[in-house]
């Protein structure tokens, strides 16, 4: 209904809009096409990159780990994908559509192969790793430009303090990203000097909003508050997974079957949540994702053990450096959100457990064998799948588990059925009857006054000009309508048709249609009108109403028109 619809409606018609910050409907538009506008698809392929990403990166990771112990390459990636799986963390809200977000968690990882994989020595892995980072580089900035900053500071402090920094850098990395931010520039506004323009404007639009993202605000260090059980986990399961590791390495029988039978306990939690009979999700709170914390702690417990204990536990500062650098990355995410950077910061959390397996390193290699992650990797999941039952049992903005919803609807394209709670579902069914009925033809431009439904509108059809999401409760929110409206030719606002809420907390006052010569009460005339259902996109039950415009095109038009410029004269 919100947010999600929002990225939906930018990845399926980017062109549209000429101002932006972030370009994510364009990287992923093709993908969009590629699969039909199937929702569903496009989802489970999101879901997919992540995962794949993530696998790669743990693989990497694990390969320097490793390095020097004998491990078959498939057992390798065996370990690989089961830490992959904590990439899940990302959808612990279960936010599966593509999004800015999704692009720039993607980005982190391609970078952090990169970083990983580069060395001043020449080889195929290295030339490999150096592109990596440019393609990261570029990808992080089309998502979001103020993570790209933050990435790029922390890429080059790394480089130098692991003197990696070199030639390479300007060789391969930087004109791998220069010449995709070029091509990008090129195919999305014809010139460098339009894109240029184009993120300018988004800026500008968006100081219109006044909603947190001001330059001053995004330099920061938020708090952060625990629920008693996530507490009790990070104090409880580092300890467990350190127990359990040194009693399965014990050459005592006994002590080893208890170790087997301390690493059963998260087994059975898999077992337990996964077949759906036990909800165990309950006590977690807003900062659920860092409830990972628990895997780094125990790593670093590790760590500085074995370095302590044993001469040659320490193999230089590679390891402890990979580790910080893979600990930033959940900012560097959250780097310019206007949310809680903790929180944001806890859906990249894939990198925490990257960064724990590093501190692995000096105990996996005196022991000679990858079976010592088998703890670690048993609780990780278990964290994972805990955190993945949050998602579908409380889904962002929805009304009930995910697992309850019965009320399937078409999502805009002929094979995208998603299923609803049955309110919101009747309701949405509804709404599209009635557009239909009134004559609402697919892709007539509207204007949405509600302040909170793009998903309607997508499901509609229509295209949601101005902004993908005409966003409301917001101090600024109706100048930001007024500055993006104006971007729209009056041809095409002569002809909108308006959706509109007397009532809702968020609505756009009904006086944006007047700085475009258009007035509610004279110009338009009801097409439809239903009720939302309560709770659907995180809000109360509200009227909506349809409402077509009846002017002529060329009497809007002309309105339209000297409308503008009396405002400009202003």
């Amino acid at each position: 209904m919100t947010d999600e619809s929002s990225y939906l409606v930018w990845i399926s018609n980017p062109l549209i809009y000429d101002a932006s910050v972030t370009q994510f409907g364009f990287i992923y538009h093709p993908l969009y096409e590629m699969l039909g506008g199937n929702l569903v698809r496009l989802r489970q392929a999101n879901i997919l990159i992540t995962f794949l990403l993530s696998w790669a990166l743990i693989d990497v990771v694990l390969a320097k780990t490793l390095h020097g112990v004998t491990t078959a390459r498939a057992f390798r990636l065996i370990l690989s994908a089961g830490f992959a799986t904590s990439s899940m963390m990302a959808f612990s809200l279960w936010l599966t559509t593509p999004s800015y977000n999704s692009l720039n968690l993607q980005a982190l990882l391609i970078t952090a192969i990169g970083i990983v994989h580069a060395s001043r020595t020449p080889s195929v892995a290295s030339t490999v790793g150096w592109v990596l980072i440019g393609v990261g580089g570029w990808l992080s900035f089309m998502a979001k430009p103020s993570s790209a900053a933050a990435l790029a500071a922390c890429v080059l402090l790394y480089l130098a303090l692991t003197r990696k920094l070199g030639p390479k850098l300007l060789t391969q990395a930087l004109p791998v990203t220069l010449a995709m931010l070029v091509l990008s520039a090129l195919l999305i506004d014809g010139s460098l000097n339009g894109f240029a323009q184009r993120i300018r404007d988004g800026l500008e639009l968006g100081s219109h909003l006044d909603s947190g993202h001001s330059l001053a605000e995004i330099f920061r260090v938020d708090e952060f508050s625990l629920t008693a059980m996530e507490q009790a986990l990070l104090r409880y399961l580092p300890f467990c997974i350190v127990f359990s590791t040194y009693l399965l390495l014990s050459p005592r029988r006994l002590w080893q079957i208890l170790g087997v039978t301390s690493a059963v306990i998260p087994f059975m939690v898999l077992l337990a949540v996964t077949s759906g009979r036990v909800q165990l999700h309950g006590g977690l709170g807003y900062f659920q994702n860092l409830v990972m914390w628990a895997a780094f702690f125990s790593a670093l417990a590790f760590y500085v053990i074995h370095v302590w204990s044993s001469a040659s536990g320490f193999r230089g500062f590679q390891e402890p450096l990979t580790a910080m650098a893979l600990l930033a990355m959940p900012y560097i995410y959250a780097f310019g959100s206007n949310g809680n950077y903790w929180w944001v910061g806890g859906f990249a959390g894939i990198f925490w457990l990257a960064a724990a397996l590093p501190c692995m390193g000096p105990l996996v290699r005196q022991k000679n064998s990858a079976l010592v992650l088998a703890p670690i990797l048993l609780f990780v999941q278990a964290i994972t799948v805990v955190l993945v039952q949050s998602g579908i049992e409380r889904p962002y903005r929805q009304t009930q588990p995910l697992r309850i919803n019965t009320f399937k609807i078409e999502a805009g394209h002929p094979g995208s059925g998603v299923l609803l709670a049955e309110p919101t579902g009747r309701f949405l069914s509804q709404a599209m009857t009635l557009a239909r009925n009134a004559g609402l033809e697919a892709g007539a431009p509207m204007i949405d006054l509600t302040g909170r439904s793009p998903g309607i509108l997508y499901l509609l059809n229509a295209e949601n000009i101005g902004q993908a999401w005409t966003m409301g409760g917001y101090p600024g929110s109706l100048n930001l309508a007024i500055a993006a409206l104006r971007r729209v030719p009056c041809e095409k606002v002569a002809i909108a048709w308006v959706l509109q809420e007397e009532q809702g907390l968020s609505r756009i006052s009904p006086d944006l249609m007047v700085h475009f010569g258009g007035d509610l009460t004279h110009d338009y005339q009801e097409a439809g009108r239903w009720t939302t259902s309560e709770g659907a996109g995180g809000h109360r039950s509200q009227v909506q109403t349809l409402l077509k415009p009846t002017r002529t095109r060329g009497q809007a038009t002309e309105a339209c028109e000297r409308a503008r410029q009396a405002g400009e004269t202003h």
